[in-house]
């Protein structure tokens, strides 16, 4: 089946298994480590904010080519452009989502059976959700 995907398809799938293997993983950590990890994510972010830039001018300069090719949405460019803002509002986001209290484990709801018999709806991990961007 690979074989028909495209290489660029076949990274994207690769980054997904991977990313399922790791939710995988995470689900079962202490709350702390998670918390640890989303707020990694957000220092880095932050500290490779200048990278990040950079290499959107260059994916914006590619899609200005696009749009005079008429390839490609002049719309488009306004959803593709990052700011220094955008950056610091991925992180707010991400640091919002690591105060969150732990969902994992929570009973959501509890109903008894019979007598001695409970059945209990537990929160657990979902796993991965993507998005893929492309504009």
């Amino acid at each position: 089946m690979n074989a028909t995907l495209t290489l660029e398809q076949q990274v994207i799938k690769s980054i997904v298994r991977r990313a399922r293997a790791a939710a995988h993983r995470l689900g079962t950590l202490p709350d702390k480590i998670r918390r640890d990890a989303l707020n990694t994510a957000a220092d880095a972010l932050l500290s490779r904010k200048a990278e990040i830039l950079s290499a959107n001018v260059l994916d914006t300069r590619a899609a200005m080519d696009l749009v005079q090719q008429h390839r490609l949405s002049s719309a488009s460019i306004a959803r593709l452009k990052t700011t220094e803002q955008t950056i610091l509002d991925m992180v707010l986001r991400v640091r919002t989502v690591a105060a969150l209290p732990d969902p994992i484990g929570s009973v959501l709801e509890a109903t008894e059976l019979d007598r001695g018999l409970r059945l209990y709806r537990v929160s657990c991990p979902i796993g991965v959700i993507a998005v893929v961007f492309e504009s």
